[in-house]
């Protein structure tokens, strides 16, 4: 058994290969790809191989690297198929993997509990975010599992239904997104919601790689709803085998009642292409905390909130892997703020 660094001609074929898979949408390619837009990023892809050459797992890497200094993040990962029981074998090699190619330290959160119990056990691991100004998912999801369509409006808060059924006054058209321009529209609401909550989204160029490189795989989908031919609310949506994920949206009702929104019927036009459309199991809003503007549309559709693997770090550098983390815990908050301006500088 061992890992293998796969080829950037085969690295598009693993978007199809992971589908029948529960890999999460974190570990695909086709989403991977776009963190070279992040700046000091990139990522590396490995094939897991068993003694008969068979292909057993799949683990992507968001490596972060500033001169020597290099840091790997397995978000949602490693991934393992029906034909591998070993996997503390297989996090022992890439725990060889990191030493091999000098990483300071290797941080990984699992999707799968099974894996989460093997790392908790392993001492060589600490149960410990040595990365905590990137995360890239929480520890938390707000899944609706599919259910009989006659079922599903009358599963969701009163709230939910009634602006379901109140934005039927006004002629919203919706559409889904098929061109850069378009795509272009959908980011300039996103820009323009972002400067008015002081909140930055990912580079242009980032979604733009996530849009066109996952609609080839039927892997991603933006839908959107206008008014009078202006674009009043966005959800970004990505996938994987298994659901949908609600990556990123945007709301500007610009003088519309709040009755009257079309977010929600948005949403539950998303959910019902996720459940009978597309045959997906679940849907997943994303976790906001109760604190944030948006906890109480996700929770209006009365979402599971399951809890997720922690993080655990592999340290193979213990001096310069304290000093990183040590530079973030004096200030998360701001150090989050700094990386995203510096994001931005990239994103045109």
């Amino acid at each position: 058994m061992h890992w293998i660094q796969i080829k950037k001609n085969e690295q598009d074929e693993w978007n199809n290969k992971l589908k029948s898979t529960n890999a999460s949408f974190f570990q695909y390619p086709y989403y991977a790809s776009a963190y070279k837009y992040f700046l000091f990023t990139s990522t590396v892809y490995l094939k897991l191989l068993n003694d008969f050459k068979e292909e057993t797992g799949f683990c992507c890497i968001m490596k972060v690297q500033v001169l020597f200094l290099k840091i790997g993040l397995v978000i949602r990962g490693p991934v393992f198929f029906n034909n591998c029981n070993d996997f503390q074998s297989a996090l022992s090699l890439l725990k060889q993997y990191a030493r091999k190619h000098k990483y300071l330290f290797l941080r990984i959160n699992p999707t799968e509990q099974v894996v989460e119990k093997v790392i908790a056990c392993d001492k060589e691991f600490e149960a410990k975010d040595y990365f905590p100004v990137y995360r890239g998912s929480q520890l938390h999801d707000l899944l609706v599992y599919k259910r009989p369509e006659e079922q599903l409006l009358i599963s969701f808060r009163n709230d939910c239904r009634h602006k379901i059924r109140f934005q039927e006054d006004l002629n919203y058209q919706y559409k889904m997104v098929s061109t850069k321009r378009e795509l272009k529209e959908v980011y300039h609401l996103f820009e323009t919601l972002g400067t008015k909550k002081n909140f930055s989204y990912r580079p242009f160029k980032s979604y733009k790689k996530i849009f066109f490189e996952g609609t080839k795989h039927g892997l991603c989908s933006i839908y959107t709803a206008h008014l009078n031919n202006e674009i009043i609310c966005a959800a970004f949506i990505v996938k994987d085998g298994n659901s949908f994920t609600y990556l990123s949206g945007a709301l500007m009702l610009n003088g519309i009642k709040a009755k009257f929104s079309p977010a929600n019927n948005l949403h539950y036009l998303i959910i019902k292409d996720c459940f009978y459309k597309e045959q997906k199991d679940k849907y997943n809003l994303s976790y906001s905390s109760p604190a944030s503007g948006v906890y109480m549309f996700k929770t209006s559709f009365k979402p599971v909130e399951e809890k997720r693997p922690e993080f655990y770090t592999y340290v193979v550098n213990k001096k310069f892997s304290d000093f990183i983390l040590s530079l973030q815990q004096r200030s998360i908050g701001n150090s989050r703020k700094k990386i995203r301006k510096l994001i931005r500088l990239f994103q045109h």
